[in-house]
């Protein structure tokens, strides 16, 4: 007689590390920030656009430090424009103050 034994699919944690701080943690507790393949620099709250990604916390400490030094532009391979910065940091201050 043989026994049936169900599998239990276990759900893949998957952790990327933080741009600003450089913390490894789940990917879905942070900022996706993506340069598309046509060169074009956006924020990804789902985390499905194609492209180059980084991530930073939610956290406005983690953003200043990533602008300050540049870590930002450095991982994406491409400038970032201050209003950008300004957009990234109402986000993550919105997101922060939401939780």
């Amino acid at each position: 007689m043989t026994k049936n034994k169900a599998k239990v699919r276990r759900a893949r944690t998957v952790n990327r590390t933080c741009t600003g701080c450089g913390k490894v943690r789940n990917k879905r507790e942070m900022l996706r920030i993506v340069k598309t393949p046509d060169g074009e620099i956006m924020y990804d709250l789902k985390g499905k656009i194609p492209g180059r990604g980084a991530y930073i916390c939610y956290d406005i400490n983690c953003v200043e430090i990533a602008f300050k030094k540049n870590r930002l532009a450095k991982t994406l391979k491409h400038d970032i424009s201050d209003s950008f910065k300004n957009d990234i940091i109402s986000i993550t201050s919105d997101i922060k103050n939401k939780n």
